[in-house]
């Protein structure tokens, strides 16, 4: 769990391990403080017990997606849902939907220097 109070406490979640590692070590070298976590059950457990400025996810994913994440925030932790960067692979166009909620959506592959920008618009 990411307890730094000085640094960005970023939590990633994403099913594919690749993903995962490579946002990891990309964000940790640039001075964050990482957690990463493969679906977003487990990401509602880590915000319970820890403080995140964003939290990274991939809307596709097992046992519970993206938007169920986001779902779930609005309900239990309504102060963290607009710290929430959409990530997705899919063919599917989430697009409107995200737009909707108001929330960045990036679609993969990005630019990860895309990524780290947009984690700093977080307030």
């Amino acid at each position: 769990m990411v307890d730094d109070e000085d640094g960005i406490n970023v939590l990633i979640v994403d099913d594919e391990e690749t993903i995962l590692e490579l946002l990891d070590e990309y964000l940790s070298e640039r001075g964050y403080n990482v957690d990463a976590v493969k679906n977003g059950l487990i990401a509602l457990s880590m915000i319970k017990s820890g403080k995140y400025h964003a939290i990274v996810t991939d809307i596709d994913m097992p046992i519970m997606d993206g938007i169920g994440l986001y779902k779930s925030l609005e309900v239990s932790a309504p102060h963290m849902k607009d710290k929430v960067i959409f990530i997705s692979g899919s063919e599917y166009d989430y697009d409107e939907h995200i737009k909707s909620l108001g929330q960045p959506l990036l679609k993969k592959p990005f630019k990860l220097s895309k990524l780290d920008s947009t984690i700093k618009t977080i307030k």
